[in-house]
């Protein structure tokens, strides 16, 4: 039977880049909602500027805009293994997934971090626009300044990478993912990873816990 496994944790903690080394690797299929919208936005379809309203704001994006989006990937990958990175983001969200996806749930792995360190891994956060590599100012800075070592390309910043909208989106996550963690913590599903390490350090524990080691 195909597995599902859920990746959860504040602005920054990393879930993102862990969920695609592990696809890559497994051969998994990766949901990213955030690229997904972000594809919405650049295709300019007749949601695209709803959407933007909410993501500028550091706001969850409503049920009803990102259903479509959810029901198609379901039925377009029900035989798949599927890393679900960052989401469901609230308990609605949640809700969705248990009506949607025909199969069970096998982990949910919480990435925790401290608010200092998602501070520092988001305000100088870039990446690359032509290949979508990303770098940290501070914590992983490209060979030359603010060029992509892979393409030389000048970096992007992403526009909700501000520290006003950070603000918002940790705000967001207590509120609202907190409660979706301890409903998963509950059921039994909820494994917690550190994340404050370099990212092969955290891909090992990640391995660990989800008994994926070599």
């Amino acid at each position: 039977m195909a597995l599902t496994f859920i990746f959860l944790g504040p602005p920054g903690c990393g879930k993102g880049t862990q969920a695609a080394r592990l696809a890559e690797r497994e051969g998994w299929v990766h949901f990213d909602m955030g690229s997904m919208l972000r594809a919405e936005i650049a295709a300019g379809g007749e949601t695209a500027e709803e959407i933007v309203s909410y993501t500028s704001e550091g706001k969850l994006v409503p049920l009803p805009l990102i259903r479509d989006l959810v029901e198609k990937f379901f039925r377009d990958h029900a035989e798949d293994n599927v890393l679900l990175d960052g989401f469901p983001r609230s308990l609605d969200q949640a809700e969705l997934i248990d009506e949607v996806l025909q199969r069970n749930v096998d982990a949910v792995v919480l990435f925790q971090l401290g608010e200092d360190e998602i501070r520092t891994r988001i305000i100088y956060r870039r990446f690359c626009p032509e290949c979508g590599a990303v770098y940290n100012l501070r914590t992983n800075p490209p060979r030359e300044d603010e060029r992509c070592d892979n393409c030389g390309v000048r970096l992007s910043r992403r526009e909700d990478d501000t520290e006003p909208v950070l603000l918002k989106r940790v705000r967001v996550y207590r509120q609202q993912t907190e409660p979706v963690v301890e409903r998963y913590r509950e059921c039994g599903l909820l494994r917690v990873v550190d994340a404050s390490d370099d990212a092969t350090g955290v891909e090992h524990r990640l391995k660990e816990v989800l008994g994926l080691n070599d």
